[in-house]
């Protein structure tokens, strides 16, 4: 069973946030929404969660599949304690023996020692975190998580992605984040928007090498000039460049014709574009 978003398409008076975009998520491959701010992603995410009424467009799953949603907009009670949110939340949703996962997810967040404190007394970080355990106390089959790394330092924001990795991969998961290292590892497909436009679609392997490329530099000779001719080199100062078009091809290719000629290197660099620098190709105008 997939999740299928046909055709979307969001209008507010004159203005379209979302214009009809299509995509499948499937479980356990996790699927990112890319785009600057005001692109039509969070207006995605809230079209598939109800929250929204689309102007037209189709979405699909299956009934009665159990969601957990951490939205952009960071909402909490602040003058209850850690453990009144997820009793509150844990029995909303259900869940038997509510002390004994309320105890797994305080350690698994790494904020036992909060449990009694009022949320207004929290840092935002260890606030996202009591977020991010409403999210995925219930276990759901369907986890949405918009902006998750946002504002956290490094080290927690780290926490959250092996916590997310650990818990989600298995699962429907959606996730929009600007953080590209951060997708790149918990993601093989997206969708980029901008304008609420699907600019590029596909696999980030796929987009790398239709949007991107990778190259190898070496130190600029005649011989390594001519030896590489048929890769297009470009003589760059004192350097050659080759622009990887079939990464996972040429650059096998490249070394062995330079191994085989026994053409003399002082360096060999090999830049591999990330997606913050696709990101940035695509989306930075």
């Amino acid at each position: 069973m997939k999740i299928e978003i046909n055709n979307l398409y969001k209008k507010y008076d004159a203005k379209v946030a979302v214009d009809h975009i299509s995509f499948k998520i499937e479980k356990g491959k996790p699927f990112a929404i890319l785009g600057r701010n005001g692109s039509g992603k969070s207006t995605t995410i809230k079209s598939i969660l109800g929250l929204r009424k689309p102007t037209s467009g189709e979405i699909i799953f299956p009934k009665k599949m159990q969601i957990g949603y951490l939205p952009e907009e960071r909402g909490v009670y602040a003058d209850a304690t850690v453990k009144e949110h997820l009793v509150l939340f844990a029995e909303l949703s259900g869940i038997k023996k509510t002390n004994e996962k309320i105890d797994y997810w305080l350690k698994e967040l790494e904020i036992e020692q909060y449990r009694d404190f009022k949320l207004k007394f929290l840092s935002k970080g260890n606030a996202q975190k009591v977020q991010l355990i409403i999210t995925l106390i219930h276990e759901p089959e369907l986890v949405i998580l918009d902006e998750p790394f946002s504002g956290l330092d490094p080290v927690n924001s780290q926490l959250f992605f092996n916590v997310i990795k650990k818990h989600c991969m298995d699962k429907y998961l959606l996730i929009s984040s600007h953080q590209m290292d951060k997708i790149e590892g918990l993601c093989d497909d997206v969708i980029m928007l901008n304008n609420g436009k699907a600019i590029a679609q596909g696999t980030i392997t796929d987009l790398k090498g239709r949007f991107g490329n990778s190259s190898i530099t070496i130190p600029y000779s005649e011989i390594a000039y001519d030896v590489l001719q048929q890769y297009k080199p470009i003589k760059k100062d004192n350097s050659i460049i080759v622009n990887l078009t079939d990464e996972s091809k040429t650059y096998t290719d490249i070394i062995s014709e330079l191994i085989n000629k026994k053409i003399s290197m002082d360096y060999l660099k090999y830049d591999r574009m990330s997606m913050n620098d696709l990101f940035i190709r695509l989306l930075g105008e």
